[in-house]
């Protein structure tokens, strides 16, 4: 009936309807959702303040990050995109606008590295190869008395100058490498003609032979003691430069740890040194060969050994060996890679004779690690592990002494190359 359905009714909304304390939460929930909202909204903007910003940092990076793109392919690797003698005239453009190019005036009484007499003889060879090689033969009296050898790498048959994409323009084979002798690896000698040979011969003496060869193999080796020597026949130009820049950018990026490069770039009556760090030219000195004081002036500027030149020379010293002089197929650097460099040497004195008499010199193989504590500390406990192990086996090769240095260490290791006793 009718007030049945009334009746209902009403009970359904008695039921149904929220008292006082409900409704009073129903409204702090409301409130609640409110302020949420609002903060989200204050969060939002601010968000949408900072990507801004962000955005704006961006586009400041993108643009210096353009700029520094423009500016590696003029300083480091102008072979992708711009000509030699463009990048060779930007180079020296730069130098000359920051002052950083100066020409060596001589100093009266020092020595000089040719005399005027060597430099009529130069021009009167015939090509640019001859040269190279009479400017080998005078740069070796220098650099020796500062420990270093002059390599002849032009005609050795191996591009040791490369990059990952090879697309390099330029020659890749620097005519001379200036370096620690224990840094290249011979070539023998190729046909370089009767006329070159009389001049060597008359140059160097009986005593004395040109080296040939190429920078040791290992990727480790720091290119930061590998100096470059480039020589043109007369008269060096734009493109001559620029292509002793592409040398430096090359340089720069076959090794993350290195960093400063020599280059000289010669020609018959003058030379340039140049200073590059990271593939960018930092200075320029130019200078005639038979300026007085051009000898102390090319001493001055190669004689900068590396912490691990200065290692090696200090270990050698304290463990009585001397590094062995490179020879075809039997380098003086046995091994290289992160944790140090291994050198083949032989003891100052053995004591030891053959049955003739002679002196029997033992290879020794000279390990030497350079800066990092913790490599440092790893070679101890490798030293230490071989001569434990040593007791236990004849196969275990025997460790000699151990030096530790001003930031440096290194151990013998006993005669390499000699079969293993496999008898036990």
């Amino acid at each position: 009936s009718m007030a049945e359905k009334t009746a209902v009714f009403n009970n359904f909304r008695a039921l149904s309807a929220p008292g006082a304390g409900e409704l009073a939460a129903v409204i702090k929930s409301l409130e609640e959702i409110k302020l949420s909202v609002k903060e989200s909204l204050e969060g939002i903007k601010l968000s949408v303040n900072e990507t801004t910003e962000s955005l704006g940092e961006i586009k400041v990076s993108v643009t210096e990050t353009k700029e520094d793109v423009k500016n590696l392919k003029q300083d480091n690797l102008p072979h992708i995109s711009i000509p030699l003698p463009e990048m060779g005239k930007i180079a020296m453009k730069s130098l000359n606008d920051a002052k950083l190019r100066k020409k060596y005036g001589g100093e009266e009484g020092l020595p000089s590295i040719m005399s005027d007499e060597d430099i009529k003889a130069m021009a009167s060879l015939g090509d640019e190869y001859e040269s190279n090689c009479y400017v080998q033969c005078k740069l070796m009296s220098v650099c020796e008395e500062i420990g270093l050898s002059v390599v002849n790498s032009e005609r050795t048959g191996f591009e040791w100058l490369s990059t990952l994409s090879g697309i390099c323009k330029c020659d890749k084979r620097p005519d001379l490498i200036i370096c620690n002798p224990c840094f290249y690896e011979a070539r023998a000698q190729p046909n370089v003609g009767d006329k070159v040979l009389a001049v060597q011969k008359k140059l160097l003496g009986n005593d004395k032979t040109p080296l040939y060869g190429i920078k040791a193999g290992h990727p480790f080796i720091c290119l930061d003691d590998i100096f470059i020597g480039e020589g043109k026949k007369d008269n060096l130009n734009d493109a001559d430069v620029g292509q002793v820049k592409t040398y430096a950018g090359l340089q720069a990026r076959l090794l993350t740890n290195s960093t400063f490069h020599r280059i000289v770039l010669f020609d018959r009556q003058k030379f340039m040194l140049f200073l590059s760090i990271r593939g960018k030219f930092t200075s320029a000195t130019e200078c005639g060969w038979n300026t007085p004081g051009s000898k102390q002036l090319m001493k001055n500027f190669f004689d900068v050994p590396s912490p691990l030149v200065k290692a090696l020379k200090a270990s050698c010293d304290a463990l009585s060996v001397t590094p062995c002089t490179p020879q075809v197929n039997s380098p003086c650097i046995l091994g290289a890679g992160g944790s140090g460099v291994v050198f083949r040497v032989t003891p100052t004195v053995t004591g030891l004779t053959d049955r003739r008499g002679t002196a029997v010199m033992q290879t020794k193989a000279l390990k030497v690690v350079v800066g990092d504590s913790g490599a440092i500390l790893r070679l101890e406990r490798e030293w230490e592990a071989i001569k434990i192990a040593k007791l236990h086996s004849n196969r275990v090769v025997s460790a000699g002494a151990f030096f530790n240095g001003d930031e440096f260490s290194a151990y013998l290791m006993d005669e390499v190359g000699n079969a293993v006793d496999t008898s036990s």
